[in-house]
């Protein structure tokens, strides 16, 4: 049997597109279905206002979410301390 060992595989070989099974292209989610219809503002004369996003789904995709400075600091400390990086203890 040929190695998989990244070091030993030839340099064309890639991961291709790996097409959609038949039950993914079948499943419909309803709630995106109403979010990405254009809405109209109901409660001002004339739509004089634009509507508010909701942003559903990742809050990181339209940057509304940011990570606290302090947060990703103490995860840079972490990972450069280099005291993280096997595993956890085991408990049984």
């Amino acid at each position: 049997m040929p190695s998989t060992d990244a070091a030993t595989a030839p340099a064309s070989s890639t991961w291709g597109a790996i097409p959609a099974s038949d039950v993914s292209r079948r499943t419909f989610n309803p709630i995106r279905d109403v979010l990405s219809r254009p809405m109209l503002p109901q409660s001002t004369p004339k739509g004089s206002k634009d509507p508010i996003s909701l942003s559903i789904g990742d809050p990181t995709v339209f940057g509304n979410f940011k990570t606290h400075d302090a947060v990703v600091k103490a995860v840079e400390t972490a990972v450069r301390s280099f005291s993280y990086n096997g595993y956890p203890p085991s408990t049984i």
